[in-house]
């Protein structure tokens, strides 16, 4: 964690754990003061759910790698999803034309699948931000990924990974026996 992180954590420590003990120390003059006691009786519900609700936020603070982890998990399975779409609406599209989509580069592709083909069939369906201005499909970390189809059964679909680097380790790829995937 950098500098940054670090104070929000402690702060937020901090702050965690002063409210608690607080509401604690009010509890306990509670039992030495009937007036006090009336008081804290109509608050007791709600001075326990904030003691709990701290108990959870400080738990998950003390673990602060762990979403980290689930972070990049959901990304590059995003990803995986996004290029298994891509893969059965180019299979898709040479089942319905006996021939690949046209196009040299991934923009003309995607068009091709999206609906701008001969019978404007839509074998692809994307969002907007799933898209770059050129036309490309954008993976999770919003790198283009590359479209090759030497293989009309098995197009391979690449991503650059969460460095948005080619040729890195952290590259993903829809190849099945592909183990660059980091998962």
């Amino acid at each position: 964690m950098n500098t940054f992180e670090w104070s929000i954590f402690f702060c937020a420590m901090i702050g965690m754990f002063l409210v608690p003990v607080f509401f604690a120390g009010r509890m306990i003059s509670a039992i030495f003061s009937t007036k006090s006691r009336d008081a804290i009786r109509k608050k007791k519900v709600l001075h326990c759910v904030w003691f709990v609700v701290s108990v959870l936020f400080v738990g998950c603070l003390l673990t602060p790698n762990s979403g980290g982890h689930h972070l990049r998990a959901a990304l590059r399975a995003k990803t995986r999803a996004e290029m298994n779409q891509l893969q059965i609406a180019i299979i898709a599209y040479q089942n319905e034309y006996d021939t690949l989509p046209p196009g040299k580069d991934n923009a003309v592709m995607v068009r091709e699948l999206i609906s701008d083909n001969p019978r404007q069939i839509a074998f692809l369906n994307l969002k907007p931000t799933d898209m770059n201005a050129a036309g490309e499909v954008l993976d999770a970390w919003h790198t283009p990924m590359r479209i090759t189809l030497v293989d009309p059964q098995h197009p391979l679909i690449k991503s650059a990974g969460p460095d948005k680097t080619w040729d890195t380790p952290d590259d993903i790829s829809s190849q099945s026996g592909d183990n660059s995937s980091g998962l």
